[in-house]
């Protein structure tokens, strides 16, 4: 929804698609640097200076508490609004805020990370963009694809560029680069335009947080909504699957699959845990 807004030359009146900011911190207040308040300050001060303007500015929702159960439930409600799931953070003793520094004071939890609420899907490069900073001189991100007998076409289903290590980076980026093709293949299909396209030849096992769909990315285009594909957020590399062949990549029915499946998937796990705890 969000890629459908102009970017140049827009005016106010003319916006259709309205955007909100959650705040969750506060780090500088008046030229009062923070940094070194606990989480349970800065949040104190956020909620105390600036007033909520619904759809435009409101708070990130949270919970506080120490208890496993309302846990679940506040996870299981995160993934059924379709968020990527939560971040746990320490309120008070060791919970300074060190910008650029990864710390056990903030930890995720996605849907990618709990066992039974897995998907894993086996996806083919078809391209890439060349990487920025760090990852410059390397391929990233990798385009990934579906494939659909039906049609015999690879749709593009993500972006992924989270789980690499920088050995496998080098190896990836030699190893495509005696594999480009001048353009994309005619039974590709994707509204993106990478940098580089690749000859369709490995297929890689791939972890999300979800499906949704996305008017760029065409994976089971037209199955689901009449004018668009799915798309997999926050994709994650998890192996290569030399076993596999193009032709035993994830189908475009099976994406349609576990598009439907996802939303169940999350109430059978929490009833199922329910049903163990009592």
């Amino acid at each position: 929804t969000l890629s459908t807004r102009r970017r140049k030359d827009v005016r106010a009146a003319d916006i259709t698609v309205h955007v909100c900011c959650f705040a969750f911190d506060l780090l500088v207040l008046n030229d009062e640097v923070l940094l070194q308040k606990s989480l349970l300050e800065r949040r104190r001060d956020l909620y105390r200076c600036f007033p909520e303007a619904p759809g435009r500015f409101q708070f990130a929702q949270h919970t506080e508490t120490q208890d496993e159960q309302e846990l679940t439930a506040f996870f299981h409600q995160a993934l059924s609004d379709s968020c990527e799931g939560l971040m746990a953070k320490v309120l008070e003793d060791g919970s300074t805020y060190e910008p650029s520094k990864r710390s056990d004071a903030w930890l995720k939890i996605k849907r990618d990370y709990i066992e039974s609420l897995q998907d894993s899907f086996d996806l083919v490069a078809i391209g890439a963009w060349w990487g920025n900073g760090r990852k410059a001189g390397w391929y990233s991100p990798i385009l990934l694809a579906c494939y659909d007998p039906e049609t015999e076409e690879l749709q593009s289903i993500c972006r992924c560029m989270s789980g690499f290590t920088d050995a496998f980076y080098q190896e990836m980026t030699a190893f495509y680069s005696q594999r480009l093709i001048d353009g994309p293949k005619s039974y590709f299909v994707t509204g993106e335009q990478p940098d580089v396209w690749f000859e369709p030849c490995e297929v890689w096992e791939i972890r999300g947080a979800d499906l949704t769909i996305s008017p760029v990315h065409k994976a089971a285009h037209r199955r689901i909504d009449p004018k668009k594909g799915v798309a997999l957020r926050f994709p994650r590399f998890i192996r290569k699957r030399e076993d596999k062949a193009i032709s035993d990549a994830t189908t475009a029915a099976q994406i349609v699959d576990m598009y439907h499946l996802q939303a169940r998937k999350v109430v059978h796990h929490e009833t199922e845990k329910n049903g163990a705890d009592e």
